[in-house]
């Protein structure tokens, strides 16, 4: 095995360990990461979120590319059952491909967005604390679910025609 890819194993392998039991927050709602050996093997799957046990559950086997990528794909399940955008299953899968693609293309992006926006507010210095982060203080947000309706959230839906 090529030291490169060593490294690469070894950072991995650490992270599946800090994510084990690790929350994310999903529109306001913490859910668990429950790293899962044998995930595909029982229920076809390399992920699954779990809506009414606040679960992502994760099948740590996978190259890294693909974990990551996977974690992108249960946060669109989730968005796409909590505003009932009825996205089919490839649907959703091409706009996690293309998405996370567009990510690993551009780190630049995600690393300006994090450095821009969580800066603590009594020092006025970077942070990772989201509490102590001040996120737009000039600009109110209104909830998605409140500017479309359910109506509108089913005309901006995407078509696929072939």
């Amino acid at each position: 095995m090529p030291k490169e890819e060593s490294i690469v194993n070894e950072k991995f392998n650490k992270l599946l360990e800090a994510m084990q039991g690790a929350t994310v927050e999903l529109q306001g709602i913490p859910y668990t990461i429950k790293i899962e050996e044998g995930l595909a093997q029982h229920n076809d799957a390399v992920g699954q979120i779990r809506y009414y046990e606040q679960e992502i559950a994760l099948e740590p086997s996978l190259p890294p590319f693909e974990f990551f990528s996977t974690i992108l794909h249960e946060f669109i399940e989730f968005v796409n059952k909590k505003f009932e955008l009825d996205l089919e299953h490839h649907q959703i899968q091409v706009l996690e491909t293309s998405l996370f693609q567009i990510l690993v293309d551009n780190p630049w992006y995600m690393k300006s967005v994090l450095e821009t926006l969580y800066v603590d507010k009594a020092t006025n210095t970077k942070t990772k604390s989201k509490e102590k982060a001040k996120v737009f203080t000039q600009v109110s947000f209104v909830p998605l679910e409140k500017l479309v309706s359910r109506q509108g959230r089913k005309a901006l839906r995407p078509v696929w025609d072939d």
